[in-house]
Parts: structure tokens; sequence; C-alpha cells
């Protein structure tokens, strides 16, 4: 048996349930778009931001390429995507609130 790495959870509208970015019919532009509007942290030196569109998540490039990807693979993070604006507003929120 292979062990696997870590995995993103995607709740894009590929299955009606949260699941595997990148497994089956999710294909991660819409984690990738996501994470461009709302996070955007690892953005501005990726090589799949072309003029401030991103690659992956028009389907031109595979998200597996893509710097945010590489790092939440990396980091362990669990933040699911995609989100909508008013997801992210209280997320953030509570994230300051808990910074102090």
């Amino acid at each position: 048996m292979t062990k696997r790495g870590p995995c993103l959870v995607c709740e894009c509208g590929a299955y009606a349930y949260p699941h595997r970015l990148t497994g089956g019919k999710c294909d991660g532009s819409e984690w990738a778009g996501s994470y461009y509007l709302h996070i955007r942290e690892e953005c501005e030196y990726c090589q799949l931001n072309n003029m401030n569109i991103c690659e992956v998540a028009t389907g031109q490039e595979n998200v597996r390429h893509c710097a945010a990807y590489q790092t939440f693979i990396h980091s362990g993070d669990d933040t699911r995507l995609p989100i909508d604006e008013s997801t992210f507003q209280e997320q953030y929120e509570n994230y300051q609130y808990s910074q102090g």
C-alpha cells in the first residue's frame, strides 16, 4: 500500500458534498478562483497569474501547478474553498477577533 500525501478538501459544485480537490470531476478551477478572489497571498508572484487573471481559475492550467495549492499542501492548512463573500467576511472577522 502506498501512502498518499496530504489532500485539500474542496466544496465546489462538482459534487454535492465536500470532496478531495482534484479528485474525479473536480478540476480545482473553482478552488483557485476563490483563493484568487478572497485570499490571494500566493498569487502576486505566481507564474500562473497572467496579467491579473488566474490561469488555473480559467481552466488553462492544472491546479497542481498553482503556488497556492503547493503552499496549502505543504502547510497542512485546512481552509475549504470555494467560499462566497459573506462566508469570507465571517471567517475574516473571526480571525481578527481571535488575534486580539
